[in-house]
């Protein structure tokens, strides 16, 4: 689902992320901890990496400053080319998009309910909200970009 740009801070609901009445878009917003679940690439499935759970929380505090901060679990494990590494990042926001240090990403909240293909039926998560960062602003079908999973830890 994508982002709506009408909403202001006072329309956001965290607690109750599904909201029937229109048509199931998921109401969030970045304030909190959350968790690097996956990247969604368009690629051999050897070369995406599989993340643990906690291996990297993105902490977003309570939305102050504009700054976040990224941790990383297992200090001794190498980064990858998708993950943030660990540290401290101003970002901006703007209709869809956020900016994070250098990279710009569309953004979206969502359950995977909406988006059956991220998680397997009966999934504990999958009422969870989760948040899609999306480095491909131009979509196409020859995209060459990938897509950030992040899971809103309780």
């Amino acid at each position: 689902m994508a982002c709506s740009a009408t909403k202001s801070s006072s329309d956001i609901n965290v607690s109750n992320p599904k909201n029937e009445s229109e048509n199931n878009f998921v109401e969030a917003d970045f304030t909190g901890q959350w968790t690097l679940s996956s990247v969604s690439i368009f690629a051999d499935p050897n070369d995406i990496p599989q993340y643990k759970e906690g291996d990297y929380i993105w902490d977003f505090g309570n939305g102050e400053n504009n700054k976040m901060v990224v941790t990383q679990k297992n200090k001794d494990q190498a980064g990858d080319m998708f993950a943030l590494k660990e540290g401290e990042y101003q970002y901006w926001l703007k209709d869809c998009l956020i900016q994070i240090g250098r990279q710009v990403y569309l953004y979206s909240f969502d359950t995977p309910d909406n988006r059956a293909y991220d998680m397997p039926a009966g999934s504990k998560y999958n009422q969870s909200v989760f948040l899609y960062l999306d480095t491909s602003l131009e979509p196409s079908l020859a995209d060459g970009g990938y897509e950030l999973i992040l899971r809103k830890l309780d």
